[in-house]
């Protein structure tokens, strides 16, 4: 999803604190997950850092021209 204002995220991000982090609740019971606020966080930033290496490999085995950002 592209994101129009993506630093208004991360200010958010920022702005959250430990008490937050630890005791607000994502409750997503219709696929039987509740989990912490900053349990969910990191598996997102771990779910979108697997599908960067993932495309990256894709973009190795088919020889594309691209930035060396990531190597």
């Amino acid at each position: 999803m592209f994101l129009k204002y993506p630093w208004r995220v991360i200010n958010v991000i920022k702005s959250l604190n430990e008490t937050d982090l630890t005791n607000r609740k994502i409750d997503r019971s219709d696929v039987g997950s509740v989990r912490k606020l900053g349990d969910r966080l990191l598996r997102i930033a771990y779910h979108e850092s697997v599908q960067t290496g993932q495309l990256l490999d894709y973009l190795r085995t088919a020889e594309v021209d691209r930035s060396l950002i990531w190597d």
